[in-house]
């Protein structure tokens, strides 16, 4: 876990037990660039930049935008990591 955005590495995809893409997109980019993982699950979940808030500066209310999405999007992750820890453990 980091504070910081960090670069995937193809060596880490190759290496992992699973990936999870938030979303087609993401899954594509990263297949065009690296290599396909063994295995994976796209999960469709919004993006960041599926708002339009990548690059533009924040006033208040798109701060406010901003933080809202950021909430909902991690409540999303979270229950989707549940049930892939269920799934897993089953």
């Amino acid at each position: 876990m980091s504070n910081e955005w960090k670069e995937t590495s193809n060596n880490q995809l190759l290496k992992a037990d699973l990936v999870v893409f938030i979303g087609k997109k993401n899954y594509e980019y990263c297949r065009s660039k690296l290599s396909t993982p063994k295995k994976y699950k796209i999960w469709d979940l919004p993006d960041f930049d599926d708002a339009n808030l990548n690059g533009k500066p924040l006033d208040i209310k798109r701060e406010i935008e901003y933080l809202k999405l950021s909430e909902n999007i991690f409540i999303l992750i979270k229950r989707k990591v549940d049930k892939l820890i269920t799934n897993i453990t089953d």
